[in-house]
């Protein structure tokens, strides 16, 4: 219609504008052609995507029943997820001319609006408004079509979404099945030339060799030639073991193509991160049969030379049977030359590709853990999906069912000795168990209520019972040999019950036993939200763990993972309570720090919110990084509580033995506990620490190709600074920073052990402490020499450095150096000893340490005085004790002339030989030793013991009062110095007037005053 009235237009000649739209009208008829063709083709292909959709939809419900590992290979995985990369960019597409159709629509709609306002605007019956009008009706046609084009699109869209999930489920499906063993399997299958040809090789050695061998027998039958036996002999062990080496060339043929199968599954995105576990394994036994082969290459290389030496010191025989045979030897050599490169090459290969592997693996598991996975929303896969439920008991009882025969073959394959070797393992197991748990109550008995103690070690006597049978049943699995994914199933499973007893028991010793009467009730209604919880979260790894291995559907796995993260949730909310629950039973003891009682509040929160953040988390549908987390948590969890239990038996064993033992050796209990026990116990604890670290590095799989473990390892690992030819970077220098604190350390420790241990049979305690000293000295410096070279510092090049550092010495650190070297010499020379009693300059006193850089003298005010070594060899100085510790004291007596010397000397003798304190070896003297002003002066010398009961100072105080009082008993006077005070009272006339005023008396104009003189 708009064709015929577009002509009649051109025909009528209305114009340039009637000719104009009578061309647009037919542009727009040819539009909707178009469109309405379109349309066709994207309901052609829209059936023909659904029907695709259809039979998908089975084969992948007939997959998810029957498809194997041996039916899955990679150029099938890889055609899977090339076919859901396309389907990801056809949809990309599809989106896109959607997209472009719906603008256009809009455009349309505008024109319809704009020709609408335009049909109005004509005059009646005018050509220009029959095509308006004409225009209109066409534009409505187009926008039908257009539409329709529309609806087809989101049609196409939709079934390619629905082809898109049943691609993604399929390869989901396929990377979960998939094995590597099986795959390799079907290499194993392919002809290669290269084996056949070796395989002949091998079969014309054997019959050389038996040929050979039986000619040697009948030669030794018969009596025959010696030499020509021993030369038979000989060339049969060579064909074998030129065999032996052609059967390793097929060995190393199929290591070479396993590694090429490997080394295609790097950067592989079709590879799920099971088969590049699988592929890292794989490569790790492939590297120790390498090393394996190359440790047979070179025994093999020994016993081909001793050989050569045999033949060649033979004389007798024919030379020509023995040149060939030493030529074959040569060549078997030449053989084995080139295996050893071809092995060497091929662990070369290994290296780097477990290097890749391990970086491959990383980066891919680091991606997963942001991969999301939705719920199906079709009828269809819902379908599936009750499908595959349904028919998960069935596959379970089959699995297990299949284990229980792995299990009953396996033992039934066993001989007798064998079974009668497990089962006594068994019975020792039980020994041991029986053992600890009548170990752990003793202890229990020893350390009363001590919680921090008791409570762990009652948890685990209650735990034992229920752990033995993981461990048989476990120790089982190992011994028979089961596959690996069947042993972890096995233990998952046994060991979550006695898990769940163990926290159950701990909560219970911990909250409920022994609880205030006020908070019973309460805690016994936490503890029962606990017990749910507990085994809920047990139900729910049980379910997991049985799940992983059984043949579902990535729908069955991601629901069940989904009901499994909804039980975390469920379960956090009520454990929520624990904080206040344990802020009330610890929150008293930790009321005086603020910020353990924050630190202990946080952590009561710690689990119920890493299950709820685990929850949500997979609710989300970030499956991967919610088992990442709840995993990892897991597992740190189970670690630090096996640690903290460890931790305290051990605390409460240590201190147990710490006062039995003070109780049984309370002299010298202090020092063996100090710098032994002590220290061990430390130490073990530590060893705990890096033990549990290390267990969990293994459980989480982080090494250095971890990405994080990596870019920590780069930072650390920068270069800071060089010092010649090292390179010093951080983890160098915290390194030697620990080295030499632990050097400085296990100095200071040795020092105290010889001294009260390895010289404690020398009895001068001066060369004891000089000894100690040195072994102090010996080890600071091995252990400052031990952190240079494992910093990397060139200890060849300290020559250069010292020559440098003697330069500084003299002029920064010349004070140091003299005072370390006077140390030295103060040890070499002994010029004094720990304990003399030393003057030096004007600090007399004991002489309590002599160390590296200066000596410690306590006084007798108590004080004690550091002096450099350096003043002590450079100065002179008293030592008392040097030789003895005797020492003289010299008194001056005087006495007035009046008195009789000899009388004053006989009362000094007596006194001094009367005196217990004053040494009569040497005998003391008492000696008339001059006449002075005043008085005669009596000389008296005795000799004291400065170590003795009574010091020296005390003795002179004694000697001198009993002097004094024996004199004023006999009459004996000490004078005093006499002075005369002459007045002039001429010039003074008060002074005269006072002097003879009555009431004083007379005086005379000069007067004698005694005066004291001291």
């Amino acid at each position: 219609m708009a064709a015929v009235v577009a002509l009649v237009a051109m025909l009528a000649g209305g114009g340039a504008t009637a000719q104009a739209a009578a061309l647009d009208l037919i542009g727009l008829q040819r539009l909707e052609q178009d469109l309405r063709e379109q349309g066709k083709e994207l309901e052609r292909a829209t059936d023909r995507l659904l029907s695709e959709n259809s039979a998908a939809s089975t084969t992948l419900q007939a997959d998810e029943a029957g498809l194997g590992a041996e039916d899955i290979s990679v150029p099938e995985l890889r055609d899977a997820r090339f076919e859901l990369d396309s389907l990801r960019s056809r949809i990309t597409t599809i989106s896109n001319r959607l997209r472009q159709r719906e603008n256009g629509l809009r455009r349309l709609e505008e024109d319809i609006q704009a020709q609408q306002d335009t049909v109005r605007a004509r005059a009646e019956n005018s050509l220009s408004r029959v095509l308006a009008e004409v225009r209109l009706r066409q534009l409505e046609t187009v926008r039908e079509v257009q539409q329709s084009l529309v609806e087809l699109l989101d049609r196409m869209r939709a079934a390619l979404v629905e082809r898109r999930a049943l691609t993604a489920e399929r390869v989901a499906m396929l990377q979960a099945r998939a094995d590597l063993t099986t795959i390799e399997a079907s290499l194993d299958g392919e002809d290669d030339p290269r084996v056949a040809l070796i395989r002949d090789v091998i079969g014309t050695l054997v019959r050389e060799s038996v040929r050979s061998s039986n000619e040697a027998s009948q030669l030794a039958g018969a009596g025959g030639d010696l030499a020509r036996r021993r030369l038979l002999e000989l060339q049969a062990d060579e064909a074998l073991l030129r065999a032996g080496v052609r059967q390793a060339d097929i060995e190393l043929l199929g290591i070479e193509r396993r590694l090429a199968l490997v080394d295609s599954l790097v950067n592989d995105r079709a590879v799920p991160t099971r088969l590049l576990v699988q592929a890292e394994r794989r490569v790790t036994d492939f590297a120790a049969r390498l090393d394996e082969r190359k440790d047979v290459i070179e025994s093999e290389e020994q016993t081909l030379v001793a050989q050569k030496q045999s033949l060649a010191g033979r004389v007798s025989g024919n030379p020509q049977v023995i040149d060939t045979a030493l030529r074959r030897i040569g060549d078997l050599q030449t053989v084995l030359e080139l295996q050893a490169k071809t092995v060497l090459g091929l662990r070369e290969r290994v290296s780097a590709l477990d290097q890749a592997l391990k970086q491959t693996l990383a980066r891919a598991q680091a991606s997963g853990l942001f991969d999301r996975v939705r719920l199906p929303d079709d009828a269809t896969a819902l379908h599936r999906l009750g499908g595959s439920l349904a028919a998960l008991p069935a596959r379970i009882g089959q699995r297990w069912q299949g284990i229980y025969e792995t299990l009953s073959d396996r033992l039934g394959a066993t001989d007798t000795r064998t079974r009668a070797l497990f089962g006594a393992l068994a019975a020792l197991a039980l020994l041991l168990v029986a053992l600890l748990r009548s170990h752990l109550k003793r202890f229990l008995r020893r350390t009363g209520s001590d919680s921090l103690t008791t409570i762990p070690a009652s948890a685990l006597r209650s735990t034992l019972p229920w752990l033995l049978p993981a461990v048989l049943i476990g120790a089982g699995a190992v011994f028979l040999g089961l596959e690996r994914e069947v042993r972890n199933e096995l233990l998952v499973i046994l060991l979550t019950f006695p898990a769940a007893v163990f926290v159950l028991r701990m909560t219970w010793l911990t909250f409920v036993e022994g609880a205030p009467e006020h908070r019973v009730r309460a805690r016994r209604r936490f503890y029962g939200r606990l017990r749910l919880a507990v085994w809920a979260v047990a139900l729910v790894v049980i379910a997991v763990v049985l799940t992983r291995y059984v043949a579902l559907s990535p729908l069955a796995v991601s629901l069940i993972d989904r009901l499994a993260f909804l039980t975390f949730v469920l379960i956090a909310f009520p454990l929520l309570q624990s904080r206040s629950l344990v802020m009330s039973l610890y929150g008293e003891q930790l009321a005086r720090s603020s910020a353990s009682t924050n630190v202990l509040s946080w952590a009561s929160l710690l689990v119920p919110l890493t299950l709820a953040a685990c929850g949500i988390i997979g609710l989300s549908g970030y499956v991967n990084l919610a088992w990442a987390v709840a995993t990892h948590i897991g597992w740190l969890s189970v670690v630090g509580s096996a640690l903290l239990v460890v931790i305290a038996i051990l605390r409460g064993t240590f201190h147990a033995h710490e006062s039995r033992y003070r109780m049984a050796n309370p002299l010298d209990s202090e020092f063996w506990l100090a710098n032994f026990y002590r220290p061990l116990y430390r130490l073990t604890i530590v060893g705990l620490y890096v033990l549990a670290g290390y267990v969990l590095l293994e459980l989480y799989g982080w090494d250095r190709n971890t990405p994080w473990v990596s870019a920590v390892l780069n930072v650390i690992g920068m270069r800071l600074f060089s010092l010649g030819n090292a390179d010093f970077t951080l983890a160098s220098l915290v390194t030697a920073v620990v080295l030499i604190w632990l050097a400085f350390w296990v100095g200071g420790w040795s020092r105290q052990v010889t001294y009260n241990v390895a010289f404690s049979r020398i009895r001068d305690a001066g060369i004891r402490a000089s000894l100690s000293v040195f072994t102090q000295y010996v080890v600071v410096v091995l252990g400052l020499l031990i952190a240079l070279q494992v910093i990397g510092l060139d200890l060849t090049a300290l020559a250069v450095f010292a020559g440098a550092l003697g330069v500084g010495i003299g002029f920064g650190l010349q004070n140091i150096t003299n005072n370390f070297l006077s140390g030295v010499l103060l040890l070499a020379e002994r010029p004094l000893r720990v304990s003399d009693i030393v003057t030096v300059g004007d600090h007399m006193g004991e002489v309590t340490r002599i160390g590296i850089r200066s000596l410690t003298v306590k006084t007798y005010d108590q004080q004690e005085v550091i002096i450099p070594n350096s003043e002590v060899i450079s100065e002179s100085f008293i030592n008392w004790t040097r030789s003895d510790d005797i020492s003289r004291e010299l008194l001056m007596i005087g006495i007035s002339y009046d008195n009789e010397p000899d009388d004053a000397i006989a009362i000094i003798s007596e006194i001094v030989n009367g005196y217990e304190p004053v040494l009569q070896t040497p005998k003391p003297l008492v000696t008339l030793f001059e006449f002075a002003d005043s008085a005669v002066i009596i000389r008296l010398h005795y000799f004291v013991n400065m170590r003795g009961s009574v010091g020296k100072l005390a003795v002179r105080s004694e000697v001198l009062r009993r002097i004094w009082q024996r004199f004023a008993e006999q009459g004996i006077t000490i004078p005093y110095p006499q002075q005369d005070v002459h007045l002039n009272i001429a010039r003074n006339e008060s002074l005269g007037r006072l002097l003879q005023a009555p009431a004083g008396g007379t005086a005379g104009p000069q007067q004698d005053s005694p005066m004291a003189a001291g």
